[in-house]
């Protein structure tokens, strides 16, 4: 094998174990923690490093997140309350309201019932 080859199927199988990590996170975060029970960890020979355990870091919110459960709130019949929610926020627009409010809108939003 080639230095070159060697060097592209190790860059193959690091975006794959990415992928992999990728795909882990959304399924234990798909579900609450009460909902399912952790299987034994991997043999030590298939782990690169000990895992410890820490909160999964949040899938940050983006203004298309927003429009979407915007939208659907509006378009199930709640428009005067998704009006007050964007105003709520001292604008007119959704596109301006500030980035670091959308993880809070976007939960306020789900709660319009």
């Amino acid at each position: 094998m080639t230095p070159e080859k060697a060097l592209s199927l190790a860059n193959n199988l690091a975006c794959a174990v990415s992928i992999l990590k990728a795909i882990e996170e959304d399924l234990r975060t798909a579900y609450p923690s009460e909902d399912y029970h952790e299987d034994e960890p991997c043999s030590e020979e298939n782990q690169e490093t000990p895992q410890t355990e820490k909160a999964p870091p949040k899938k940050e919110v983006q203004l298309k997140d927003i429009q979407s459960a915007l939208s659907a709130k509006s378009q199930a019949g709640f428009q005067q309350q998704v009006k007050a929610l964007v105003k709520s926020y001292g604008v007119t627009r959704v596109s301006d309201i500030d980035s670091k409010d959308f993880a809070d809108l976007l939960t306020k939003a789900e709660a319009i019932r």
